[in-house]
């Protein structure tokens, strides 16, 4: 089998099955009438994610900065206390 068909084989496959059962929630949240509170539509998400597109990118911000701040106190005080276990023999042994 060449290399070409091996690869559309992976990735057009899932892809392919990825667009088909997006397009089946579709048409059955629009078919069944399924209120948008309980099962939204691909298209109302996709919309109210672009409605909503620069509060995404604040709270992205915001987000990075918690996360850069909590991995630095966990250094802050997981570094020190790994070199005292370590080197503490009483420690070590519990």
């Amino acid at each position: 089998m060449s290399t070409l068909r091996r690869l559309a084989g992976e990735t057009l496959v899932p892809a392919t099955t990825l667009i088909a059962a997006v397009v089946a929630w579709e048409v059955a949240t629009r078919a069944f009438r399924v209120p948008r509170f309980i099962m939204p539509a691909p298209s109302a998400i996709l919309g109210e994610g672009w409605d909503w597109r620069y509060r995404f990118i604040e709270h992205t911000w915001v987000t990075l900065y918690e996360t850069l701040g909590g991995f630095a106190l966990s250094m802050a005080v997981g570094v020190p206390l790994a070199v005292l276990i370590v080197y503490s023999p009483t420690l070590r042994l519990a």
